[in-house]
């Protein structure tokens, strides 16, 4: 078991045009430092990483690219997921600060080219390329040492003979068996595609999705234009716990995927599908979180026999959230806040739920800068032995139960605006994922057991 905090990450996205030039963030590649405008305080927050895209020229941390981003996050989940381990990436922030530009960007749009594409689709990508690749070596490795084989044959033939002619029919046979046997790898991927909204689970995948894609997006920050009920034509799903894999959606469409396009056209489908909606800071707000998941099983089978003696099975979780609001800042009313007020509850659950976990494990390291005001401090309160989890209280936060405190290896991508105008919620992110520091995950290799058995029997032979 490899215990691990969750590796957290902050992006600062560039100025927009309805924000105050006046900027109170400043980054490092591993620090973010933010100023008060009305005081002039400033405070200081150390992360594994930090992306901007405001600075100078001459400033080689400037201008991050989502290139930069997948090359130092999403390849380091990508290994992890090839090992065997469950992986889990989440990008959190206020509405508009960037999150579905980094998770999604703009898919795999063919008009824009790669350089838009977030971390979901590279990952999703790499994970079949490298499928592909692996497959591609081990054929051409197969063709390169049939020779080999050829002549490792003739050798055993005549060493076993002389075994045989010694009398030594022991020997003889321990040493045909430790003759290199033939292994298979194979690869298997299912995907599905929920999203969260209004604290319901939904399919993005199923026919009825798509029927209200067409409009949803169309919805106006005070009044949706769409039919009166935001779910016509689909069917909440519920969720459920399975006593070794954690919590589910029940009833999500599973479909394998073997090949790019048929990666690129389920994502492109569920998109279309998922709750969008204007408002005065985002024109397009994601209203409900969208959470893509891929089960990827690796196989190696022999070949004489068809028995696996490896078989890991990893569980990929990518999940874009939505962004908490303020309705005052962003001009909501009507069915607009009431999606607010769910979003916030999910995330203010999640919040919870980090400061649980922390106050149930050791103290941190005491060198670690945190913020003195908020209750998201880990040292606002002592650990105490028995800490209550609020899982259950938020559908998001019970389908994240592995990914936080649990059986994955974890990224969180912090995401903030360098204006002033939004100092208060760049604080309250920021204090938010300083926190999410301090959570421990228990990563295992997710191993058949039989499998590992036997490939250890077979090794001692």
């Amino acid at each position: 078991m490899a215990a691990s905090n969750i590796r957290v990450a902050v992006r600062c996205r560039p100025f927009l045009s309805n924000e105050l030039p006046e900027q109170c963030l400043s980054l490092t590649p591993d620090s973010a430092t933010i100023v008060n405008p009305t005081t002039g305080a400033e405070k200081t927050f150390t992360y594994d990483r930090c992306y901007t895209s405001v600075g100078y020229e001459d400033d080689p941390h400037a201008l991050t690219t989502q290139e930069d981003i997948y090359e130092e996050l999403g390849t380091w989940l990508l290994d992890n997921s090839f090992g065997g381990y469950n992986t889990s990436i989440f990008a959190y922030g206020q509405t508009g600060s960037g999150k579905t530009h980094t998770m999604m960007g703009d898919g795999w749009d063919e008009n824009k080219g790669e350089d838009h594409m977030g971390l979901i689709p590279r990952i999703c990508g790499a994970h079949i390329n490298r499928m592909t690749q692996l497959k591609e070596e081990e054929a051409a490795n197969t063709v390169s040492s049939s020779s080999g084989h050829e002549t490792a044959r003739s050798r055993k033939g005549g060493e076993s003979a002389r075994l045989s002619g010694g009398g030594h029919e022991a020997a003889r046979e321990k040493y045909d068996d430790c003759v290199e046997k033939a292994v298979e790898s194979r690869y298997r991927m299912v995907v599905t595609f929920a999203e969260l909204y209004m604290e319901q689970a939904y399919d993005l995948l199923a026919p009825s999705a798509m029927q209200r894609g067409v409009w949803n997006a169309a919805g106006s920050a005070n009044g949706p234009a769409q039919p009166a009920n935001p779910n016509l034509n689909r069917q909440s799903l519920r969720l459920r716990e399975h006593p070794v894999t954690g919590p589910f959606i029940e009833g999500l469409r599973e479909v394998e995927v073997r090949t790019l396009d048929e990666m690129r056209d389920l994502m492109a489908t569920g998109l279309k599908s998922r709750t969008q909606a204007a408002t005065r800071a985002n024109q397009n707000s994601s209203r409900s979180h969208a959470i893509f998941t891929m089960m990827f099983s690796q196989a190696k089978v022999a070949t004489d026999t068809g028995v696996a003696i490896e078989n890991k099975v990893s569980k990929v979780s990518l999940v874009d959230l939505a962004g908490s609001e303020r309705a005052d800042i962003t001009g909501i009313t009507g069915n607009r806040l009431r999606e607010a007020s769910n979003i916030n509850r999910g995330l203010l659950t999640l919040g919870r739920v980090i400061t649980a976990l922390i106050k149930g494990t050791a103290p941190q390291n005491p060198a670690r800068s945190h913020p003195s005001n908020g209750d998201l401090s880990p040292t606002s309160r002592r650990p105490t032995q028995f800490e209550v989890v609020p899982y259950r209280d938020s559908v998001l936060t019970w389908l994240l139960k592995e990914s936080l405190g649990g059986n994955a290896k974890t990224a969180m991508i912090a995401a903030v605006s360098p204006s002033s105008t939004h100092f208060e919620e760049t604080l309250s992110t920021l204090t938010y994922a300083d926190c999410a520091r301090g959570v421990v995950n228990r990563a295992v290799v997710n191993e058949d057991p039989t499998a590992a058995l036997i490939r250890q029997l077979r090794a001692e032979l």
